[in-house]
């Protein structure tokens, strides 16, 4: 039964990569029934963070926060101290949802504290990049171009292609904030290309939605508005609710700034 478990909690997780939310959200329903039968406490945190990572693409909020308060508090009662810290990176970005900023700093910088202290680059590098969003929602464009400074130079020997495009996505954010719209959408253009390569349709989406964004700071409204509504189009096919939700906020504002 362990093994089962195990092998449904990774099928969730590569589900989600895929884009199959619906298939990702059974699997680890079944995996998280079958840990909690067992009794193993350190396995269920795992499929407990696997479940909250569907839900938040989902767009559940209040269901994705429970499972990774369950999983941090279950990590942090058995010493997890690796597994705790990759959960707060995943509070991090929940609370950013939830505009908790202060909550989702902190979970960041524990994790990157964290992180540094054992030597893992790229988990670092995560954090700060958590902490970099988190700043930027918080109109703190200096501490937000610091935070992902120190996440390039941390992902810079990296070959995780996944983190080196977030990182992208994220620069490329602050540079349409200080009037470098220009340079991020061709920025967001390349990045498109990559993230469809990988595979990863969540990661696709997001830098999609990105280039809306910085095609809006351009002043390039028509296609703002057609990046954004096929950004929501394929999300909701996918059953990623919550990158449809900020789509069709983004189309929302576009509506209403012609309207004024």
């Amino acid at each position: 039964r362990k093994t089962e478990a195990r092998a449904l909690n990774n099928r969730c997780s590569s589900l989600l990569g895929d884009g199959d939310l619906a298939a990702a959200k059974e699997s680890c329903q079944q995996s998280l029934k079958l840990r909690r039968d067992i009794g193993d406490q350190g396995d269920l945190a795992r499929s407990l963070g696997g479940t909250g990572d569907v839900l938040f693409a989902q767009g559940d909020l209040g269901g994705a926060g429970q499972s990774y308060g369950e999983a941090l508090r279950i990590q942090d009662q058995l010493g997890q101290k690796q597994d705790a810290a990759a959960t707060r990176v995943s509070l991090a970005y929940w609370s950013l949802e939830c505009n908790a900023l202060e909550s989702g700093r902190k979970f960041a910088t524990d994790a990157a504290t964290f992180f540094a202290d054992t030597k893992s680059p790229s988990d670092e590098a995560n954090a700060h990049l958590a902490l970099a969003e988190i700043s930027l929602r918080d109109n703190n464009d200096a501490r937000a171009i610091g935070e992902i400074e120190r996440a390039q130079q941390l992902a810079a020997t990296s070959s995780d292609t996944t983190l080196k495009l977030r990182i992208a996505v994220v620069q490329a954010r602050i540079n349409a904030r200080e009037n470098q719209a220009g340079t991020a959408i061709s920025t967001l253009q390349s990045a498109a290309k990559e993230a469809a390569k990988t595979g990863d349709i969540a990661l696709a989406l997001e830098v999609r939605f990105a280039l809306g964004e910085a095609q809006d700071k351009a002043g390039k409204t028509s296609e703002a508005r057609a990046t954004l509504a096929s950004v929501s189009r394929d999300a909701k096919a996918k059953g990623f609710g919550l990158l449809a939700t900020k789509a069709d906020e983004g189309m929302k504002k576009l509506v209403a700034a012609k309207a004024s």
